[in-house]
């Protein structure tokens, strides 16, 4: 909350996205991104998503993708953006602009639920350590 309008003010990243509505997909766990088969699912699911999906690639992701010969056709996808890390007023401005976020992140899950934010997570993992967030979206009203 406190830094949404300097991000405003200051962040460019929305000029180099190139999908007016998309998600926005973080994961960078050793159990998402270790594991080459849940890492190929992941990169496959987001390349065939029927929503346009912006990933600021963790440079320990890049390394895997890199090292399990993904990288290239995950660069070349049309459906997925991939973006090299983003400091956090383009981090806020990504997910403030997003549809959904996707995330194993327990800070952006958290983040998420911020009033200046506000979007509904899907998490990338079998478990939470934010349950104030998986509570707080099930009081939210869905239409």
């Amino acid at each position: 909350m406190q830094y949404a309008a300097i991000a405003e003010k200051k962040s460019r990243i929305l000029e180099t996205v190139r999908f007016q509505k998309f998600a926005l997909a973080t994961a960078h766990r050793a159990e998402n991104v270790d594991n080459p088969q849940i890492l190929k699912n992941f990169m496959e699911a987001f390349m065939e998503s029927p929503i346009p999906v912006v990933y600021p690639v963790h440079p320990r992701t890049e390394k895997r993708l890199k090292q399990n010969g993904l990288y290239s056709k995950v660069k070349k996808s049309e459906n997925l953006q991939i973006l090299p890390p983003v400091g956090y007023p383009d981090f806020l401005m990504l997910m403030r602009k997003c549809e959904i976020i996707l995330t194993d992140s327990g800070g952006v899950q958290e983040e998420a639920t911020a009033p200046p934010i506000r979007k509904t997570v899907l998490v990338l993992r079998i478990s939470t350590e934010r349950p104030e967030a998986v509570k707080l979206a099930s009081q939210k009203s869905w239409e």
